[in-house]
């Protein structure tokens, strides 16, 4: 192979490398314009059909109750605070209508020492994506 001959070839490759890097970013740029087109549409609510209001029988209205009511029955009352059940499930609701980070744990923070305290908020702290300067 001679000098011409490789300076060719090379040409060659760099020509079927920049089409297939033009293919990939009009590929990119197609799959982003058609999200953000998807995602500028309003959802159209379709009217959903409600079930007629049956009236109640005459009869039923004209002869009064004479029984007693039962009262309702009192809540339970937890003796020291809410139990760690209902805790993770307010937390697992919360998380499915904000749709914020997922809930790792659910712990007591009574526990902690200072320095565990500190070094999570440190940590969490370098996470931020605006930095106060």
């Amino acid at each position: 192979m001679s000098i011409v001959e490789a300076i060719v070839f090379a040409f060659r490759v760099y020509g079927i490398v920049i089409v297939i890097s033009f293919l990939c970013a009009f590929i990119i740029w197609a799959v982003v314009h058609t999200l953000s087109a998807v995602a500028k549409q309003e959802p159209t609510m379709k009217p959903v059909a409600v079930p007629e209001r049956v009236p109640a029988p005459a009869v039923a209205a004209a002869t009064p109750s004479l029984a007693p009511v039962a009262a309702p029955a009192p809540a339970p009352v937890v003796a020291n605070g809410v139990p760690p059940e209902h805790v993770a499930a307010i937390a697992a609701a919360v998380y499915a209508l904000a749709g914020g980070a997922a809930v790792l744990r659910i712990e007591d923070g009574r526990h902690r020492t200072a320095w565990v305290t500190e070094g999570r908020l440190a940590h969490h702290s370098s996470h931020s994506p605006i930095r106060n300067r």
